[in-house]
């Protein structure tokens, strides 16, 4: 694991900590931590060159079964 990807964690970890010290729901506090991490996968995964084709291979390999045929 990189500097970015640990750094992504750490920030969400202590979002998510400080949501729920206000009251925020557990639910809620997990999904959005779900969400943050899905966003974090994806600017990390574009910030790399090489993880860009591999980001637009899985994009694809997931919306292949909506498309019409």
């Amino acid at each position: 694991m990189g500097g970015g990807e640990a750094a992504v964690i750490i920030v969400v970890l202590v979002l998510v900590a400080a949501l729920r010290m206000l009251g925020l729901p557990a639910l809620e506090s997990l999904q959005l931590l779900a969400g943050a991490g899905l966003v974090a996968v994806g600017v990390v995964g574009l910030w790399s060159a090489g993880s860009a084709w591999a980001l637009v291979a899985a994009l694809r390999a997931v919306l292949a079964p909506l498309s019409p045929r």
